[in-house]
This record gives C-alpha cells, structure tokens and sequence, in this order.
C-alpha cells in the first residue's frame, strides 16, 4: 500500500502566499484543480514498535516536525509530532536541558569577559 502526505506548506507553496490567511478566491480556484497525488511527497515513516528517541532523532535529521506511524504490514496507525515528544518529557529532563543551555551561556559569557579584560 502506498500513502503520501501534503502539508500546510505545500499548499502554501503552490499559490506562493506565507499563510493561509493571505489566500484569495483566485487561489482557491487554482487548488481546486490540483488533484492531491500531483503534490503528496512520499513522507517519512517510523514503525510503532520503535522507540520515542528514534522519532526524534529521525525528526531532527530530515528537519521535520511530524512523522506517520505505520505498523508491521505498512499500515497508518498514527502520526507523532513534536509537541508530542516534549509532552512525554519529564520537567526534570526539560529543566536538565534548560540548565545546561544556562551553564553554557554563562561559560561562553565568561569567557569573553575574561578575554576582554586580558586585552587592556
């Protein structure tokens, strides 16, 4: 079985507008010729048996925000986004992130405060 995908931007893209809101009854007339298999890509597919780390590995490699879950036999069962994966983080694994990117920043800005100083 194949199946394809179409998304927002896609749609935006053929009537050249940023959002939705900006399309016009000409555009409108124009997508209402299009047929969808003329659009659909073929989309990025993980298996429901693999592991929420994997999706969003597979998400930031191909820079998506959403993969099809499909099962055994290539059948749909599901899609995963990624507002999904930050619901199933835990606020300690999300305030760990945060504390590290802080710990980062002050360092870099340590850094160059130390440098600045040496260079007088």
């Amino acid at each position: 079985m194949f199946f394809g995908e179409i998304s927002k931007t896609d749609i935006l893209q053929i009537v050249e507008k940023q959002e939705l809101s900006q399309l016009t009854k000409e555009d409108f007339e124009k997508l209402k010729k299009i047929m969808v298999y003329e659009v659909m890509k073929k989309p990025i597919c993980i298996l429901e048996s693999e592991t929420v780390e994997k999706a969003k590995k597979m998400m930031d490699k191909f820079k998506i925000r959403r993969l099809l879950v499909i099962d055994k036999k290539k059948r749909l069962v599901g899609i995963i986004t990624r507002t999904d994966l930050l619901k199933g983080e835990s606020k300690e694994k999300i305030k760990e992130k945060l504390y590290t990117k802080i710990d980062d920043m002050l360092k870099i800005l340590e850094k160059e405060s130390l440098d600045n100083f040496n260079s007088f």
